[in-house]
């Protein structure tokens, strides 16, 4: 696997000036958790890169990097595979740990693994590593903060979200894996994603509902999904204005 990292020294400025302090019963713990945002995918449904269409003002790349950010995780690492250089040009303000895969098309087990190899060559130690999607637009800062939260408060080796999708409950991404974890997720191949390693480990899982993870860009119920979760005004932007790659605030 070929995998080439860029940002470094961003990526050290960053993470030796950000610590999260998490609250427990009066005392304060210190606790680190890493990012991980995917984001290597082609977007064959689209036509092009989902990673640059804009929602509320932001392309789905940078709103999710900003998301993990403002949540408290670092360091963030972004892997980017299919167009990377246009994409990657989103990313400068932001100064996450770019790492390309450029075995994206073999799956999204190519991705976590490249992601989290990089982040293991980089000499860093955290206690755990937050891994989400580019194109779940739906989820909040809240939704992440809540993740962060269930693994603080647990012992849990994972702590995934859980939601409902065509009659079916999913537990996967976005997800908290324990830094016991890591290697499994750096040998991670091909479409193998991170939900194999939560079915592997679910007598140490914790779950947290999230409804706003269901949608997502790759469903194929993409229109209806939308109106769900933003109302009909929201759907009928989205619709007419997608080929523009933007999507204005109301």
């Amino acid at each position: 696997m070929l995998v080439r990292v860029v940002s470094w020294t961003a990526f050290l400025i960053l993470f030796s000036r950000i610590v999260v302090w998490v609250e427990f019963g009066g005392c304060l713990k210190q606790e680190r958790c890493a990012a991980l945002v995917l984001a290597a995918g082609d977007s064959s449904r689209l036509g092009s890169p989902k990673q640059l269409v804009r929602f509320k003002g932001k392309t789905l790349i940078a709103r999710s990097v900003n998301n993990v950010i403002a949540a408290g995780c670092a360091p963030v690492f972004t892997v980017l595979g299919a167009k990377h250089e246009s994409i990657e040009a989103e990313l400068i303000d932001l100064a996450p740990v770019v790492v390309i895969n450029h075995d994206w098309k073999e799956g999204m087990g190519s991705s976590i693994s490249a992601g989290i190899n990089a982040y293991l060559q980089g000499g860093v130690s955290t206690a755990a590593v937050l891994i989400t999607l580019c194109d779940q637009p739906m989820v909040s800062v809240e939704d992440l903060e809540r993740l962060l939260q269930s693994f603080h408060d647990s012992e849990a080796l994972v702590v995934a979200s859980q939601y409902e999708t065509n009659g079916r409950t999913v537990r996967g991404v976005p997800a908290i894996f324990s830094n016991y974890l890591y290697p499994e997720l750096g040998q991670l191949h091909g479409a193998e994603g991170a939900k194999n390693v939560i079915a592997r480990n679910l007598a140490r899982a914790r779950f947290v509902e999230m409804p706003s993870a269901a949608f997502d860009l790759d469903t194929p119920g993409i229109w209806s999904g939308f109106a769900k979760w933003t109302g009909r005004l929201w759907f009928l932007i989205w619709r007419f204005k997608l080929q523009g790659r933007e999507i204005k605030d109301q």
